[in-house]
């Protein structure tokens, strides 16, 4: 979205910053002007790889394709190629009544598309590159991506796909943390978490958890910059807010990372650094948190773990003494944030009774059995 791609450009246009990376907005790529701009070079960054001619996705061409379950599956490339053949053919027959056809419809005649991977192409990719070598094995490559559709394919979503097909490897992808699930078609198995953005590897991971601890530590330890946010005196927006959220939990996912690999000096530092620049007096600890109070109690900092539970379980605490101020009328306005609230305190009270936090446990226990019963 818009709150994503404008710093971005922001940094690129202003800043002059990784001018060679190509920011690409997911909701713009429906359209065909759009397009004509990420098939162009801008800067240091060469053009998309979309193959897809002008005609092949101009307004009114190609806009939706729907899915049709006549083949137990079939490539991104036999897809495509049999639907724009069908749209030149179309197209030409028209020709000056063009506009005013009645079948604008198209069709992928699979529910399952698949895109092979060539080994080689893997391997010598700079996409991959760690040192000197590829960061995978040849075993850990898998032989073709599947991308199971629903009934449906947006313009925006074939233009991913397109670009899967045409890239053959050659330029890293990542989708933004912050893009919506509808956007992933399937792929996140293939993704790998690198700090705000997932990127698509050759790699079947079978879960959507898999993280990259490797560049993400470097990127969220010594690339990414925080300033301001210290201030007790600065105004956050809701908007900045959210993001500043959304960082804590990307800490978070490391530090639980590293702690599956048993490297808790590393998950430590990670923790210990979040908290010092993502301070909870000006951004409060909210659900994004637990996962934090939990690697601390996994690494045995228990008193880190319990304040940050315990301001969780407050703010919890005076929402739910505030729902029961209302009257009955201006309770069912926010009957959906007060069961948010009460949903909150659960998970704390879980995280803390695993960890033996009795005081803590003891302290919210009785006022969440109080209120769950109730609903």
């Amino acid at each position: 979205g818009d709150n994503d791609t404008f710093p971005l450009w922001y940094n690129q246009e202003v800043e002059e910053y990784r001018t060679d990376v190509r920011v690409c907005n997911l909701s713009y790529l429906q359209t065909d002007w759009y397009i004509d701009q990420m098939r162009r070079p801008y800067y240091q960054s060469s053009a998309l790889p979309i193959s897809w001619q002008p005609n092949q996705y101009q307004a009114g061409t190609n806009e939706i394709a729907w899915i049709r379950d006549k083949v137990p599956s079939m490539t991104i490339d036999k897809a495509f190629s049999r639907m724009l053949d069908k749209t030149d053919k179309r197209q030409q027959e028209a020709g000056e009544d063009f506009w005013n056809r009645e079948d604008v419809t198209s069709e992928i005649l699979t529910k399952t598309l698949t895109q092979p991977i060539v080994v080689e192409e893997v391997i010598n990719s700079p996409a991959f590159r760690q040192g000197d070598t590829c960061r995978f094995g040849e075993k850990q490559i898998a032989e073709q991506i599947v991308i199971p559709l629903r009934n449906r394919l947006t313009r925006s979503e074939m233009m991913i796909l397109e670009m899967i097909r045409s890239n053959h490897w050659q330029r890293p992808m990542y989708f933004a943390v912050t893009v919506g699930t509808d956007y992933y078609l399937g792929l996140d198995k293939y993704f790998e978490l690198t700090g705000l953005a997932y990127q698509i590897t050759p790699v079947d991971h079978g879960t959507a958890d898999a993280v990259n601890t490797i560049d993400m530590y470097d990127n969220l330890m010594n690339k990414f910059h925080f300033g301001g946010i210290e201030n007790p005196d600065i105004y956050l927006d809701e908007n900045v807010m959210r993001m500043c959220h959304t960082h804590r939990l990307m800490f978070a996912r490391l530090a639980e990372a590293l702690l599956n690999e048993a490297d808790s000096v590393r998950a430590t530092q990670v923790l210990d650094y979040c908290v010092e620049h993502i301070p909870a007096y000006n951004i409060p600890h909210d659900y994004s948190s637990l996962l934090i109070a939990q690697c601390y109690y996994e690494l045995g900092k228990q008193q880190q773990a319990s304040e940050i539970l315990t301001d969780i379980a407050t703010y919890s605490e005076q929402y739910i003494n505030y729902y029961q101020s209302l009257d009955k009328m201006r309770r069912s306005s926010v009957e959906g944030h007060f069961g948010q609230a009460l949903a909150i305190l659960g998970n704390v009270l879980q995280i803390a009774y695993r960890a033996k936090d009795d005081d803590l446990v003891n302290r919210y226990q009785d006022l969440y059995l109080t209120y769950a019963a109730r609903r």
